[in-house]
């Protein structure tokens, strides 16, 4: 069905912000409104038997009616609810939901959808009414489908899926290792597998009444490398669908070997530099990090901020393949003047240091 927003009633803009009547006796802060409209996914393509749903928001208590009328006016349903005001001392409007099933019987066709309530209290004034007519048709309705399965995301022990479900009220899936994989009837599928109210699916986010609605759900507790098969089910009050894929799990990775930082030597000294040599495997990045004083008391967090990168595997060097030497200069230093430096080689889990105190030369040697 065509995906449609309908907004019954825009808010109305009030000067200063409304407040609930029950804080204290009528109102004399301004106008009190209540506004309702469809839940996104709502459209007025319905088959008999579809749920609708409104949300609104409210300053004031009232009833809503809903009358339902074919093309000769003769009325298909009809129903009221309550509007419930926001709850006492709250500066926004309450968040309610009311959900109804459509019930036309056998009717098929061009009909009307028609709300009414009091959408607006001002005191010294009689409560406005607000009515909204909207055209419906009323259809039968489709069979269960079941579209564009496949996995999203892949783990070694978690595959992730996908589906597009279409008229269906319950979804089952269930996954076996294809060594074991035998084809499963509907009825086996939802008694053994993982069922799901399609119904009441992406009600958290506001989907709940979107159709068709896409599936995502995840599946752990799966062997790595292994070759699975996933079969799924949809049903409604007359028609069955099926689909199943096959996928495999990715392989364990081999272990990543421990970082190893071989040496850092010095190469040389002057009086506003210092060039070190770190001979490193296993690694991923080296940086450093300079403080003045043979100790540095810079917290761990500024340490890690205030590091300098000066050098990054790459396709042409890498040090898991042998020891990689990298020599580097830091600059810009103070003659006669002591540092401490702390050299950092990180891999992808592991990380190494190596410090070396170093006193730069006077200016005048």
């Amino acid at each position: 069905m065509k995906k449609l927003f309908y907004t019954l009633l825009a808010m109305i803009a009030l000067g200063i912000a409304s407040s609930c009547e029950n804080i204290g006796g009528e109102s004399n802060i301004g106008p009190l409104q209540n506004t309702i409209k469809f839940y996104s996914g709502c459209d007025m393509t319905v088959y008999n038997g579809e749920r609708m749903g409104v949300m609104y928001w409210c300053d004031f208590a009232t009833t809503a009616e809903i009358v339902i009328t074919d093309s000769d006016n003769n009325v298909l349903q009809e129903l009221s609810f309550q509007l419930k005001e926001q709850p006492p001392g709250l500066w926004v409007p309450g968040y309610y939901g009311y959900h109804w099933k459509i019930d036309v019987g056998d009717y098929l066709g061009k009909a009307t959808f028609k709300m009414t309530y009091e959408d607006l209290k001002e005191s010294g004034s009689p409560n406005r009414v607000s009515t909204t007519v909207s055209e419906m048709d009323i259809v039968e309705r489709g069979a269960a489908t079941l579209d564009g399965l496949k996995t999203t995301r892949m783990y070694e022990e978690i595959a992730h899926f996908s589906v597009v479900v279409e008229n269906a009220d319950m979804l089952a899936f269930t996954c076996t290792p294809a060594a074991e994989y035998v084809k499963q009837s509907v009825e086996e599928v939802f008694e053994k597998g993982w069922c799901e109210n399609m119904q009441e699916y992406g009600m958290d986010w506001g989907g709940g009444f979107e159709n068709p609605k896409t599936y995502n759900q995840m599946i752990n507790k799966l062997t790595p490398d292994t070759e699975y098969v996933l079969q799924l089910a949809a049903k409604n009050d007359f028609s069955v669908a099926t689909k199943q894929i096959t996928f495999r799990t990715k392989a364990p990775e081999p272990p990543t070997p421990a970082v190893d930082f071989k040496s850092l030597e010095i190469v040389s000294i002057t009086d506003n530099s210092v060039t070190l040599t770190a001979e490193i495997a296993n690694t991923k990045k080296l940086c450093y990090h300079i403080c003045e004083g043979e100790v540095c008391d810079c917290e761990f967090e500024l340490i890690m901020a205030g590091m300098h990168v000066v050098w990054f595997e790459n396709e042409s060097q890498s040090s898991f393949e042998s020891p990689v030497k990298v020599t580097f200069e830091i600059k810009n230093l103070r003659p006669n003047t002591t540092y401490g430096i702390y050299v950092h080689a990180s891999g992808r889990y592991t990380s190494q240091e190596r410090t070396v105190v170093v006193t730069t030369a006077s200016a005048n040697e």
